[in-house]
């Protein structure tokens, strides 16, 4: 009986050792697995770093971009609407108006004369208008 009980315990621990040694197989397969997995995870990191900062960067561009627009439209508003006369683009109207008129006389016949002259000249952003009328009459 002593030896059936020894036979009995001797199968019990080969089949725990070779349970085991499946066991060790496994736990080997999976640190190889993790270890790839850690891998692949630190190289998935580095490239989120990699993208985190070109978006940061591509924002900081556009920001950038988009503050000199407008400063450039901020600019252009301000050299339209300043007033100044150095260069700007103020509009300026003159009018100038002259009418002559010639002597009457007594005479058999009746003469007038009208001359109207009217010019206008546009240089970068000023106007002028100068207008002359020249007239003379005889009546009787």
């Amino acid at each position: 009986m002593a030896n059936t009980q020894v036979r009995e315990d001797q199968r019990v621990a080969e089949a725990t050792l070779n349970n085991m040694a499946q066991q060790r197989e496994r736990l080997l397969g999976f640190e190889k697995k993790f270890d790839s997995i850690d891998y692949y995870i630190g190289s998935a990191r580095k490239t989120i770093a990699t993208m985190s900062r070109r978006a940061i960067a591509n924002k900081i561009i556009l920001a950038v971009i988009i503050l000199v627009l407008i400063g450039a439209i901020g600019l252009i508003i301000w050299l339209k609407f300043r007033g100044g006369d150095s260069g700007g683009t103020t509009d300026t109207t003159t009018t100038t108006t002259s009418t002559t008129g010639g002597p009457t006389t007594s005479d058999s016949t009746s003469t007038s004369t009208s001359t109207t002259s009217t010019s206008t000249s546009t240089t970068g952003s000023t106007i002028g208008t100068s207008t002359s009328t020249t007239g003379g009459s005889t009546s009787s």
